[in-house]
């Protein structure tokens, strides 16, 4: 079975609005069925949050969102993946090698080397270096 992580283009693909929307429910569908093993990485759902309150929501708003993201991902049986000590030190790391990455993006490529499991998604950086073995065009099996 093919595993892969995901990061936050994922995570605002889950709602219907999103232009990554198609993909991302054809990802769900998947795993629910077991032909494929996502898991969401935390420092994802850290990110989305912190992108919400730069848009301006509140914390109510930021809790509705999350809870229906959480209620989405365990409808679909995607688990987490945690952020660990050393994922912040590779980070680093990571961030001092490749200046394009993000304070986000290096912690995702940073899991992503640890676990030895690629990415899915579609950050033109994390794709440029390599760290996203299928984008939301390409087919996930």
């Amino acid at each position: 079975m093919n595993k892969f992580l995901v990061e936050t283009d994922f995570l605002f693909g889950l709602r219907h609005s999103d232009r990554y929307n198609p993909k991302v429910e054809e990802a769900l569908n998947l795993t629910k069925n077991k032909k494929v093993e996502l898991k969401v990485i935390t420092s994802a759902i850290f990110e989305v949050r912190t992108v919400l309150y730069s848009q301006g929501k509140n914390s109510e708003e930021i809790r509705q969102i999350l809870t229906l993201m959480k209620q989405k991902l365990d409808d679909n049986n995607i688990k987490e993946e945690y952020i660990k000590f050393d994922d912040f030190i590779l980070a680093d790391y990571l961030r001092s090698q490749h200046g394009k990455l993000t304070f986000f993006d290096a912690l995702h490529a940073a899991v992503s080397q640890r676990k030895k499991i690629s990415l899915y998604g579609n950050d033109e950086v994390l794709k440029d270096l390599k760290f996203i073995a299928k984008t939301f065009d390409e087919e996930l099996i």
